[in-house]
């Protein structure tokens, strides 16, 4: 394996890291389907930005990178790092950092990194945090964090608003906006976004020692002053159809006129006569879209829902796209949803705003056939982010609905002539992996062994 100073070498000087000027020319993918028909960009040029093996700001030197990686409109990378192993007796110390950016030159600077939280930091009112979860970032600069302290067995939500330290805003037993409710010891997964509005899957329960019900909340920001409430919960019915929600998935809000989106699993109510002997209610899963500001029954859509799921005949006329939903749909500002949909366990669709963009078996620009398809990152304009796996590579596409372009592959150096192999594109993994300009960012995995968070510019 190459040593530290070999890779550097390798990797230029451009913020340890290098660009990549030749970008793939765009071309049409065949059988392109009718969308927005938004200005492509010309290009990208890509930038190792933090690579395993650095120094973490305020911690150790750097041993893995998940795939939770996100850019804000404040130019702020947010990325999740493990620690080297012995500098933890239990294991990597887990934590969250943040380089911000400068884009003001001919090319990218980093201004500014910290880090943002680790486990064993000590929190505002004197708590340890001992064990750090899912995290997320707004445009403010505001982080969420789920993370459990020294002195609780359960997991709550602390809330960072505009770097003035965390606090705790959701935990077990603190009330819930229905005001009837507390919540349970399990919290899930949830969206942070413009204004500190909080969109949160957790259970809660009435009374104590009585089973807790999964529901997906809404916690407004201090500056929207507002109760909040319950938006959607297990057991509601899915609208137009004979199934109910049985459980609660990703969540996303932050979209126009406070629209919000979620996975859901489904299954058909029980039938008012006896099943037949073997026979067994029918399980699914569909996404559903709603508003904050209309939260009741009569405010949630269904884009998408499994194909055996029954459908009232006024929402299948109504395009509902029909197919397993196993990866967790994604919201732009403008309320558009983008979601991939198994039409079968092998032949995936990926659609967005209700028009199809592409489907196993298509070919990317460069000539090779989809096999797979990533998360999607809807973009500026109406664009949408992708990557398509085929059987020797991973391409990282962009597509207006008109066009898809090719922006890089896999098998190839990201830094310079001679560097070090990208083996993985980890991309779609994680939301706001795209910001109002276009720029991107994602996980690439070398064949030096190392990871890097990698930004992508428009040029």
């Amino acid at each position: 394996m190459p040593s530290r100073r070999d890779f550097l070498k390798l990797a230029g000087s451009v913020l340890g890291g290098g660009v990549c000027l030749s970008v793939l020319p765009f071309s049409l993918v065949p059988g392109a389907r009718a969308g927005s028909g938004a200005p492509m960009p010309n290009g990208y040029a890509f930038y190792r930005i933090f690579s395993t093996g650095e120094q973490l700001p305020g911690a150790g030197k750097a041993h893995y990178l998940s795939g939770l990686v996100k850019l804000n409109d404040n130019h702020q990378i947010i990325f999740h790092a493990g620690d080297e192993p012995d500098s933890q007796q239990d294991g990597l110390g887990v934590g969250y950092y943040e380089y911000t950016m400068d884009f003001s030159g001919g090319e990218p600077m980093i201004a500014d990194k910290r880090k943002v939280i680790r486990e064993g930091d000590e929190l505002a009112d004197g708590k340890k945090a001992v064990k750090v979860g899912l995290a997320d970032h707004n445009n403010q600069g505001s982080v969420a964090v789920r993370l459990r302290t020294h002195d609780e067995r359960t997991e709550s939500v602390y809330l960072n608003s505009s770097r003035t330290g965390f606090r705790k805003i959701v935990g077990y037993n603190v009330p819930t906006p229905t005001g009837n409710s507390r919540y349970a010891p399990s919290l899930s997964n949830f969206d942070l976004y413009d204004g500190d509005n909080l969109l949160m899957v957790a259970h809660h329960y009435e009374k104590e020692g009585y089973n807790a019900a999964e529901g997906l909340f809404h916690l407004p920001g201090p500056a929207a002053n507002a109760p909040g409430g319950l938006l959607l919960e297990a057991g509601n019915l899915l609208p137009g159809s004979n199934s109910s929600v049985a459980k609660l998935g990703l969540t996303q809000g932050g979209g126009a006129d406070g629209a919000w989106v979620i996975q859901a699993h489904t299954q058909e109510l029980p039938p008012t006569v006896p099943l037949a002997a073997g026979a067994a209610v029918q399980q699914g899963s569909a996404i559903i879209t709603g508003s904050v500001n209309n939260p009741s029954p009569e405010g949630l859509s269904l884009m998408a829902a499994s194909a055996d799921t029954y459908l009232s005949q006024a929402l299948q006329a109504g395009g509902v796209v029909r197919g397993s939903i196993n990866y967790g749909p994604r919201m732009g500002t403008d309320g558009r949803v983008a979601a991939v949909v198994h039409e079968t366990a092998d032949h995936l669709k990926l659609y967005h705003g209700g028009d199809l963009i592409v489907s196993t078996g298509d070919r990317t620009p460069t000539g090779r056939t989809i096999t797979g398809l990533g998360g999607p990152a809807p973009g500026p304009d109406g664009l949408l982010y992708y990557v398509g796996c085929s059987a020797d590579q991973e391409e990282l596409l962009v597509s207006n609905g008109e066009t898809t372009a090719s922006l890089l592959a896999t098998g190839g150096s990201l830094l310079s002539p001679g560097g070090a192999e990208l083996l993985t594109i980890a991309f779609g993994s994680a939301k706001d992996q795209v910001d109002s300009e276009g720029r991107l960012v994602f996980i690439g995995e070398f064949a030096d062994q190392t990871l890097a968070v990698i930004l992508g510019i428009p040029v």
